[in-house]
């Protein structure tokens, strides 16, 4: 109560329109019974009600469904959640997490969240006025929203291809890959970083992995996966990939197995015979290796490749970063089999 005093004073006149709201809620929620230590309480609340400079505010507040049917304890559920709140506040279509469509259809996943086998909060929402308000609002979020969301001024925005993996895997860490994956992404390229050594470009070239649906990651030692800079540059990248452990004398016999796997081995070296990326097509199973930062590829492991591959350059410096090497590679592949599809 005394925070809610303290509200009420705010020099912005949003937040002390929001507070004496609340205020008078407070007030009618409780039937007007005053506690001993807030003696003036009635009289405050009479005041604001009859201010003229507050009246009109007051009642455009109090117009605001949100604002005036929302129970943040009734109305904790998914729907509301994931489907109503972005609505009626406006965040664009392409931003939503359309996670409730999920949720349904793995509900045993959902109930074992909670103890006993009981979900933690309801799935649907029974706020009829919040879902009616939303059909005003949205319509039937058809293609012609979409347009209209579109419509007007340029914003930036990150789009969620996964719709609402991520939040499943905060929701439940120990969720099978393969529920938020099922479907959505259909790659063959697997990428072999065992020889790459520097931190940041293993975080690095994991999240790109991640962002373009790379299908697999060959790492030399998963407990790179543990280190906190290499997370804080994957940003939960490792989460959503199959990542698996080859060590670097291991990559010749792995190599060996992946081609008889009916895999083309191609290979991100500067040789005499090497290939530009931009004219090579890839094959739908490759398997792409990306060498050490000092001394590219080995001679052991480059006599594997069926072919080579580099970046075209016009610059002074002979080489790129490996990171930035393999993402202009990955993203190559990903045009000529993903984004057309």
């Amino acid at each position: 109560m005394l925070a809610l005093y303290l509200w009420c004073s705010n020099h912005n006149c949003t937040v002390r329109l929001y507070a004496h709201q609340l205020l008078i809620l407070l007030w009618e929620e409780t039937k007007g019974e005053v506690p001993d230590q807030y003696p003036m309480l009635g009289e405050v609340v009479s005041h604001i009600k009859n201010s003229s400079d507050h009246i009109k505010a007051l009642r455009k507040l109090q117009e605001n469904v949100l604002f005036s049917h929302l129970n943040i304890i009734e109305d904790l559920n998914i729907q509301v959640i994931f489907q109503v709140l972005p609505q009626l506040t406006g965040v664009i279509q392409e931003e939503w997490l359309h996670v409730l469509k999920m949720f349904k259809e793995h509900g045993d996943v959902w109930k074992k969240g909670g103890e006993r086998g009981v979900a933690p909060i309801p799935l649907d929402s029974s706020n009829q006025v919040l879902l009616d308000q939303t059909e005003t609002v949205c319509g039937d979020c058809g293609e012609e929203s979409h347009q209209q969301s579109c419509d007007g001024d340029d914003v930036q925005r990150k789009i969620s291809l996964l719709n609402g993996v991520g939040v499943m895997g905060e929701l439940f860490p120990s969720l099978p890959l393969s529920l938020g994956h099922q479907g959505e992404v259909n790659s063959g390229l697997i990428l072999v970083m065992s020889l790459v050594q520097k931190i940041p470009n293993l975080g690095g070239l994991c999240r790109t992995c991640e962002v373009f649906g790379v299908s697999e990651l060959i790492v030399d030692n998963l407990s790179i996966l543990q280190d906190r800079e290499f997370q804080s540059l994957s940003v939960t990248a490792e989460k959503w990939l199959v990542i698996s452990e080859v060590k670097v004398h291991s990559i010749p016999k792995y190599l060996a197995d992946k081609r008889q796997d009916g895999y083309t081995i191609a290979g991100l070296e500067q040789t005499a015979e090497s290939c530009a990326i931009t004219e090579y097509q890839f094959k739908y199973k490759t398997v792409l290796v990306l060498g050490n930062e000092h001394y590219g590829i080995p001679v052991e492991v480059l006599h594997l490749m069926d072919q080579c591959l580099e970046a075209p350059q016009f610059g002074v410096i002979r080489s790129l970063n490996v990171h930035v090497a393999g993402a202009i590679a990955i993203w190559e592949y990903t045009k000529q089999h993903l984004v057309h599809h």
